[in-house]
């Protein structure tokens, strides 16, 4: 239905099925021409390339993601090449040797999980991660931490990357969550795996939530594209602080004090490369021009996740069967299904053996994951299980 815009991408993978969307999405083929009007737009304006982007391509894109999420201050959201620069700006709004306690997941994705684990070293930070499974009772055993000592940070995903199990019932989730933590604490949510995947209205708490997305999964617009919605009013003062922050009055006479704008810019980093604001700015574009919203795309891609797990009820595949799949009927989902092997080398065992029918997917630990996307269809599908069937027959390679 949508593989007509997938052209460049498709034609240079022939005979091949990539089920790893969660890991690399194809890119439609509107992100090339946006990569060459980065280029042109660099040509034509040179020097004063910088307010174009500021006055020009970022608002249309903040306007264009605010829509998707629900958030009715398009200000707030501010850029940078990846999600860890954010982790670390906010973890420089804390004074270093000031007591920190830090509650967290046990799934949250390696940009958090590397650098908080090294920040835990310190003598006066502490913390807690809450098991994200079993997942119908993450919500009241994370809120139950909550209750047992403060917090100064509290960081979880919306979608968890090793399961593709999301937070259930996040918009009341979020809210029981803000009105227990401190005024003064800082509350994020990871929506890299959720943002143009699961439907999602932020405005119910984006006073109180720092939301934190990138395109280089769903959102389809390759890496060096990120971005943090800011709560309004937010008035911390990141240590780590780059000149983009005070790019709209650069001209002007630096202050004897440093100085924040009172919008999302205030976790401004320094100079990168526009490119990837570029393509996200085009993919979402296409996607008004198609009319689809998250909801839609995730109706479509659901579909496909229920056709996949229907037809694996005939798969004789000893690895991959109903037993061994993390998926709850009936319910909402990441846009991946992952089945929990017995080992991380039966995990890679299979993919090897799947990649030699030229299907694509991959795995974290002995969880094997097949992402699903726009550029997939139900032909697809079956096709996967023909290969799967021939795989699981000991037949090497495509026919």
């Amino acid at each position: 239905m949508y593989k007509a815009h997938y052209q460049h991408f498709l034609r240079r993978h022939p005979g091949e099925l990539h089920f790893t969307s969660h890991s690399h999405h194809f890119w439609p083929d509107v992100t090339r021409d946006a990569m060459l009007q980065y280029w042109e737009d660099a040509a034509r304006y040179l020097d004063d390339k910088w307010e174009y982007l500021r006055l020009e391509v970022i608002p249309e894109t903040q306007v264009l993601i605010a829509e998707l999420i629900g958030s009715r201050t398009p200000e707030q959201i501010v850029f940078t090449p990846n999600t860890h620069e954010f982790v670390c700006r906010l973890l420089s709004c804390f004074e270093p040797g000031e007591p920190l306690a830090v509650l967290t997941t046990d799934s949250e994705f390696h940009s958090f999980r590397r650098q908080i684990a090294r920040v835990a070293e310190y003598p006066w930070v502490q913390v807690r991660q809450v098991a994200s499974e079993p997942v119908s009772s993450f919500n009241a055993r994370f809120l139950a931490a909550l209750e047992e000592e403060p917090y100064q940070l509290i960081f979880l995903s919306q979608v968890f990357y090793n399961s593709g199990y999301p937070v259930q019932n996040l918009p009341e989730f979020m809210e029981q969550l803000t009105q227990q933590v401190p005024e003064d604490s800082i509350t994020v949510l990871d929506a890299y795996h959720g943002f143009c995947a699961l439907p999602i209205d932020i405005g119910r708490f984006a006073d109180r939530v720092f939301y934190l997305a990138g395109g280089y999964k769903y959102a389809q617009a390759g890496e060096g594209v990120c971005f943090l919605h800011v709560p309004p009013n937010c008035q911390l003062r990141p240590g780590n602080t780059g000149w983009f922050a005070e790019l709209a009055w650069l001209s002007e006479q630096a202050a004897d004090t440093v100085g924040y704008p009172n919008n999302g810019q205030r976790f401004a980093g320094a100079t990168f490369d526009h490119c990837g604001i570029y393509r996200l700015r085009a993919v979402l574009r296409l996607f008004k021009q198609l009319g689809l919203d998250i909801q839609a795309i995730h109706r479509y891609v659901e579909a496909l996740q229920q056709h996949f797990v229907r037809r694996l009820q005939r798969l004789d595949y000893p690895p991959l069967n109903e037993q061994t799949l993390l998926y709850q009927p009936g319910g909402s989902h990441g846009h991946f299904l992952t089945f929990q092997l017995a080992s991380a080398e039966a995990a890679r065992s299979v993919a090897q053996q799947l990649k030699a029918q030229a299907v694509y997917v991959d795995y974290r630990g002995n969880r094997l994951r097949f992402g699903f996307g726009l550029y997939h269809d139900a032909k697809d599908i079956e096709e996967l299980f023909e290969r799967m069937n021939r795989s699981a027959s000991g037949e090497n390679g495509v026919r």
